[in-house]
């Protein structure tokens, strides 16, 4: 065994693994130290009989019987947590870092973003990657300071997804892949791998990714506030850093200009995020010169949108659809009626035309988002063309995956300080919004999500909330309270409700988990976000609503019980509720055996993705 240590910053970490394993870890440690503590160890080993390697850690159970692509992601996980567990001297941000003669690009982004993507194609443009995972910054930093990189772990880069990495790598570069199995693959780039101490930087970029496949390019200019914010959900130890690490990060995000990128391929790149790039880091620019430059680019990519395959599995022709660009934001309203839909053209015209009819008072006022989820179906043409004759309207594709946290995208998107989100089949008693919007301009801080009674078919019965119990495999049963059977009666706090029709102030929007997949699990986990946060769940009687739940000829996407089960076991955890009464509803239901095997694998997938101490399950 070969025993070595690994350094971020103030943190280290004592090592062990097999000597035919080198490669893996040259310039990724340095020589065993009689100064580094023993107390953090990692250690790889080959159990020989059974032809498999085990992952042992000083704060963890061991990991068994894992092939090598699988004991190296873990070994490197292992390693990450341990240097960000208990830094306190530095802001830990889960961001690649690449340099190029004094100017670096810092790219912070969740899992499946796209980070690492498009790190190695920042290489292929000439610059040194530091790490694809892991970059440290001193708390001593100010806006004058040159001295600016604290650390970066150099691990193997892991993709998340099957790509064939020949095309991001440098011409006549080698790289060693190892499949792993809840990853994708491990490479490991020949003699690239230059651990950083410090990098001294005259400018710099930061880039926010989004790979989201099906969808055309786009960048955006952020704000410092804005820019301070996505760092800060990007912190890895916010939890030991003063305030937050808050103030750390908006020094970072005023000396730094940012954008965000939305792109599907990195052909998309090429003549539009390399020259964007070059431009911002051979300058100082303004906010306003960036918002310019980046609706330029933009526009860019729109004008060369080529035919795409992606889409819904039976839709005829349609590898032969454009998927239409994005309406451009220039709004500025009162209120967003945003929706996210798939191949509902029928529900969003009817929806929105209702809107419109029915309230005549609020014209100019509504701001309308449409999240496309299939964006090159039979539907998307059409729904791209009601901006043309709907005021205030505004289409966005987004089709790199479907389910329930895409609600978040309307969000994302609204330009309007208070948002109403409803499902694209949803009809709006008459005068409700203007009372939506008369009580947000009343409470202009709230904290709180708004709901309001569900109307059932008859036009009598009302479901003002639910109940949180287990039914028929979902969690939440419709109930009434009286007190909503009056519309003028004042508000009043629910349990939880069905999402058809919710809305909040965007700034304390919450977020679905990003993990989520599929359908299912959002009821009763986002109420209790909200009051963790400190607002309540509150049903305002005026504001009613007729949902349209029959679908004779079907729903289009897929709803599995599998991404269900897991988006219910994953947001339970989140919200540190037990799963027992979950499990049991579920054998019950599905029968012991199917629910078991189920929930097995969810649990072992999410502890396979979550680290030591913030596991799970335990």
């Amino acid at each position: 065994m070969r025993q070595n240590f690994v350094r971020l910053g103030s943190s280290a970490v004592s090592i062990a693994y097999p000597q035919a394993l080198h490669p893996w870890f040259d310039g990724r440690a340095e020589p065993a130290d009689a100064d580094v503590a023993q107390s953090k160890w990692v250690r790889l080993s080959a159990d020989e009989a059974l032809g498999s390697f085990e992952v042992h850690t000083s704060v963890d159970c061991a990991a068994t019987e894992l092939n090598l692509g699988d004991a190296l992601a873990t070994f490197w996980e292992r390693v990450s947590f341990l240097l960000v567990d208990d830094l306190h001297d530095s802001l830990a941000l889960h961001a690649a870092a690449l340099s190029q003669e004094k100017r670096i690009v810092l790219i912070p982004g969740q899992t499946g973003s796209g980070k690492t993507r498009l790190s190695l194609w920042y290489r292929t443009q000439g610059f040194e990657l530091g790490t694809d995972e892991i970059t440290i910054l001193p708390l001593s930093l100010d806006c004058q300071s040159t001295a600016f990189l604290g650390g970066a772990l150099p691990r193997p880069v892991i993709l998340k997804t099957s790509v064939d990495p020949s095309a991001l790598l440098r011409p006549g570069e080698a790289a060693v892949a190892q499949e792993h199995s809840y990853c994708g693959q491990l490479l490991r780039l020949e003699g690239s791998s230059t651990p950083w101490e410090q990098t001294t930087i005259d400018r710099g970029l930061i880039v926010f990714p989004q790979f989201r496949p099906g969808v055309p390019f786009k960048v955006t200019a952020l704000t410092s506030a804005e820019a301070a914010l996505r760092l800060i959900e990007n912190c890895l130890n916010v939890r030991n850093l003063p305030r937050g690490g808050l103030s750390y990060a908006s020094v970072l995000a005023r000396r730094l200009p940012a954008i965000s990128l939305e792109y599907d391929e990195t052909r998309q790149l090429e003549g539009t995020l390399d020259v964007l790039t070059r431009q911002l880091l051979a300058a100082a620019t303004t906010f306003e010169d960036r918002v310019e430059l980046c609706a330029a680019f933009t526009a860019k990519a729109t004008a060369q949108l080529v035919p795409t395959t992606n889409g819904a599995t039976g839709c005829a022709n349609k590898s032969e659809r454009t998927i239409p660009a994005p309406t451009a934001r220039r709004f500025r309203r009162r209120l967003t009626v945003g929706m996210a839909t798939y191949d509902d053209y029928d529900g969003v015209y009817f929806t929105i035309q209702a809107i419109r009819v029915n309230n005549p008072e609020l014209e100019g006022n509504l701001e309308f988002v449409v999240i496309d989820n299939n964006p090159s179906g039979a539907c998307s043409e059409a729904l791209s063309n009601l901006d043309k004759w709907i005021d205030g309207y505004r289409y966005i594709p987004y089709g790199d995956w479907s389910g329930t946290a895409i609600r978040n995208k309307v969000f994302e998107e609204s330009s309007s300080q208070f948002v109403l989100c409803i499902d694209s089949h949803v009809l709006i008693a008459p005068t409700a919004l203007s009372k939506l919007i008369a009580y947000f301009e009343a409470n202009p801080t709230s904290p709180d999500l708004l709901q309001g009674p569900m109307v059932h078919d008859d036009l009598r019965k009302l479901a003002t909330h639910m109940e949180p119990q287990w039914r028929a495999g979902m969690y939440g049963t419709w109930a009434v309270d009286p007190r909503g059977d009056d519309p003028a009666a004042a508000s009043f706090d629910i349990p939880m409700h069905g999402l058809g029709l919710f809305a909040c102030r965007g700034a304390t929007w919450p977020g679905f988990n990003a993990s989520f997949r599929g359908f299912g699990g959002e009821e009763g986990y986002i109420h209790e976000k909200v009051r963790q946060q400190g607002g309540r769940t509150l049903c305002l009687p005026f504001l009613r609503w007729l949902h349209r739940f029959d679908r004779p000829l079907g729903p289009l996407y897929v709803n599995r019980w599998e991404d269900r089960m897991r988006n219910y076991f994953l947001g339970f955890t989140e919200l540190g509720w037990q799963t027992g009464e979950m499990e049991a509803h579920f054998a019950e239901l599905l029968g012991a055996e199917t629910s078991g095997r189920i929930f097995t694998a969810i649990k072992s997938e999410l502890n396979l993705l979550r680290g030591p101490r913030s596991r799970l399950v335990g």
